[in-house]
């Protein structure tokens, strides 16, 4: 990591023996960035609030935005954007409050770990459960309530011993299943 950071910001300069963490920290402040300009400030807070931006890259667009100088010609589309983006900010911090991390998928199977615990918790025979294919996890609303969600179809015995294939949907918060969806 240390050598990685050298070769960033001094071009690959033979690295001093005595190079600590700490040194390594008083470099990189010591080293100037380049400012972005207005144009550029603009371009990059509309790329953070494109997609399903976090809370962070809000207040990091709303930033960008917030710096653009008046007498930059790109003042006047700041201001608009950021008047755009401030009630999507709010609600974005409000959701991610309310719903918590977005739960992983393992990479190995798909898998949610929060899902798979509560079919243990509910399945008739969950040692006979197959998983067989899992969406991507989503945030969605729901009856006008925010959620993560991920389907999942499964081949599982019902309460009769019978093999059945579902297709199940699975709605969270604080990775917790809190609703379900044709189990």
């Amino acid at each position: 990591m240390t050598i990685l950071l050298w070769a960033f910001f001094f071009g690959g300069q033979s690295l001093p023996t005595n190079l600590t963490n700490s040194s390594v920290r008083e470099i990189a402040k010591a080293t100037p960035t380049p400012e972005l300009t207005a144009e550029q400030k603009l371009i990059e807070a509309k790329f953070l609030t494109s997609g399903e931006p976090t809370s962070g890259e809000m207040n990091k667009a709303m930033s960008f935005l917030r710096s653009i100088s008046p007498e930059a010609k790109e003042y006047k589309d700041a201001q608009s954007t950021l008047k755009k983006i401030t009630p999507q900010a709010a609600k974005v911090k409000a959701d991610e409050l309310l719903l918590g991390p977005k739960p992983e998928s393992s990479e190995w199977d798909d898998s949610v770990r929060c899902v798979d615990k509560y079919l243990k918790a509910t399945l008739n025979d969950y040692d006979s459960a197959e998983y067989l294919e899992w969406s991507p996890v989503t945030k969605i609303e729901f009856k006008g309530e925010p959620y993560w969600a991920v389907r999942l179809k499964l081949r599982a015995k019902n309460a009769f011993g019978g093999k059945i294939v579902k297709e199940t949907y699975f709605f969270i918060r604080q990775n917790q299943v809190v609703n379900v969806v044709n189990l």
